[in-house]
Order: C-alpha cells, then sequence, then structure tokens
C-alpha cells in the first residue's frame, strides 16, 4: 500500500550483504539501462544493501521500503563484490528479481478540497487504486500561516487528530476500489486542514 512500510524479500543461493537493489517505476528505464542503478524518485529505502542474509545466503530481506506513488515498479538487483566495489554503474543492475505494485490513493488529486462550515457535516472522496474498507483518514489543522506549519503527514501525533471530525464514519464506502467516501466529516474549529490518509496494512504509515 502506499507509503506503508515494507520489507522486500529475495531468495536466491549464496547471497551476500554486498548485493544491492534498485526500485524503478515500470514506465523507467529497464534493468541494466542508463539511470537503472538509482532508484525512483517515490521510493524510500533506508539501506542499499539487505538488513539481513538467511542460513547459507538462501534469502535476503530489506526492511522499511516506502514508496510514495502508486502503480507498477521493477526491482532490479546487483551481485557487488566482497571489495566493497561494484554497484556504481547502471549496467550492475542488470538483473530483474521482482515486480512489485503499489495501491492508494491517485496523485492527482486536487490540492485542495471545497471550503467548509464549521460543524456542518460534509462528505470527502478521495480516488485512488485498491482502496480499501480499512483505509483511515485524519484532518490535521495547519498554522495560521500553512507555508511556515511544522504540521505534516506521517508524523507521529497525525493519527491523534482524528477526534477533530467526530461525526466522521470510520468506515468509508467504497466503490470498486476506485472511490472512496467518508460521510458526515465535521470539522469544529476554523482553520486549514490536511487530509491525511492511511491505508490500514501492517506497518501502516499516514501520508499525504
Amino acid at each position: 500500500r502506499l507509503g506503508a512500510p515494507y520489507t522486500l524479500t529475495l531468495t536466491g543461493r549464496l547471497l551476500r550483504r554486498v548485493n544491492q537493489i534498485s526500485i524503478l517505476a515500470a514506465d523507467g528505464p529497464a534493468c541494466g539501462e542508463d539511470g537503472s542503478n538509482v532508484s525512483d524518485a517515490a521510493v524510500v529505502m533506508p539501506f542499499l544493501q539487505p538488513g539481513s542474509i538467511t542460513g547459507q545466503g538462501e534469502s535476503e530481506a530489506w526492511y522499511d521500503i516506502q514508496i510514495f506513488r502508486i502503480g507498477e515498479y521493477r526491482v532490479c538487483w546487483c551481485l557487488g563484490l566482497l571489495s566493497g566495489d561494484g554497484c556504481t554503474t547502471a549496467a550492475d543492475f542488470g538483473l530483474l528479481a521482482a515486480s512489485l505494485s503499489v495501491h492508494g490513493l491517485l496523485d492527482d488529486r486536487p490540492e485542495y478540497l471545497p471550503t467548509q462550515i464549521v460543524g456542518n457535516p460534509f462528505s470527502l472522496t478521495l480516488a485512488g487504486r485498491s482502496l480499501a474498507a480499512t483505509d483511515s483518514i485524519a484532518l490535521v489543522p495547519l498554522g495560521p500561516n500553512a507555508s511556515d506549519s511544522a504540521a505534516s503527514c506521517g508524523q507521529a501525533s497525525t493519527a491523534q487528530h482524528a477526534a477533530l471530525a467526530p461525526g466522521t464514519t470510520g468506515v468509508p464506502t467504497v466503490e470498486n476500489s476506485s472511490s472512496e467516501v467518508w460521510s458526515r466529516a465535521t470539522i469544529l474549529a476554523v482553520g486549514q486542514y490536511m487530509v491525511c490518509w492511511c491505508g490500514r496494512t501492517s506497518g501502516s504509515t499516514w501520508s499525504a
């Protein structure tokens, strides 16, 4: 799911800590082509090398990978060298190791939603891909000057702001998995708010 920390596990033989991966959008360069040694800008990967190796190198895992744009992705793999060299050129990442499909909200959603009246219930509709009734939202207030506000989706306190909309139906109505509607959303204080979204999965996170 969009923005949810993900563990990517690859299996093989004699895998090693010097192996590396890059994650590319399906419409980007193929593995081994120019640019394939650098992951897509929507991908956050704390470490290029695996965080763990099992057994005699039968599997390796990369932890806490996050992808912030829905779509199809390819995982390109590099063998690396025990000397620590290697995995520096696109040609080093010539092996297609896996394919990923990321579901969640659309990137081209409107930046601003219509103005609402304090205390007046309204419906909030979000569009995306493979949306589910387990998704959640939080309305996070911005400061007096929105551009100077430190608030952002994904912070530890984000989920606490869900209480700002006590009239909101907690479970969205999902239409064909491409649209979800929260009924009777209610804001109780004047101001500007961010709508933060969470695709409820194991290790989910709040994203804009």
